[in-house]
């Protein structure tokens, strides 16, 4: 889950085993490519690195023309994953090969950020406590059927 999004790193809670980390702008990018050589895949989605305590990915989706005449703002998870997306986009932190879906993207109102997912504490960052590596052990024991 994505708690916050700075103009430095993002805040996120595992939704695996709860731990929380931050990650670096830096080593996020917007689109996903597969394959070698690689093919572009999808622009929306934003790829997080595996977490460090269980090894679980998460894919966060940008809802694409959110904003507009007659729809909605966008409110509560959608809006910092969009927020984050543009952020990258406008950083030019794109998969190479989607470089051309971003076009006309690059545009980003600052203002967007920071961004606080609304109801949640400040995430304390670092090393997962005694208690998140014993539900990490027994949720890894659980799946492996022990």
């Amino acid at each position: 889950m994505l708690l916050r999004v700075s103009e430095e790193e993002i805040q996120q809670r595992c939704d695996a085993c709860g731990a929380e980390r931050a990650i670096p702008l830096t080593t996020l990018r917007a689109g996903v490519e597969v394959g070698d050589p690689p093919q572009p895949m999808n622009p929306s989605i934003i790829a997080l690195p595996g977490c460090p305590t269980c090894d679980a990915r998460e894919f966060l989706v940008r809802v694409a023309g959110a904003t507009g005449a007659g729809r909605p703002a966008l409110t509560g998870h959608a809006q910092g994953v969009n927020a984050l997306h543009h952020a990258l986009v406008a950083a030019g932190q794109v998969a190479p090969t989607l470089g051309d879906d971003f076009d006309g993207e690059a545009t980003f109102d600052r203002a967007a950020l920071p961004w606080v997912h609304a109801g949640e504490r400040p995430p304390i960052v670092g090393r997962p406590g005694a208690a998140e590596l014993e539900r990490s052990r027994l949720l890894a024991a659980r799946r492996a059927g022990g």
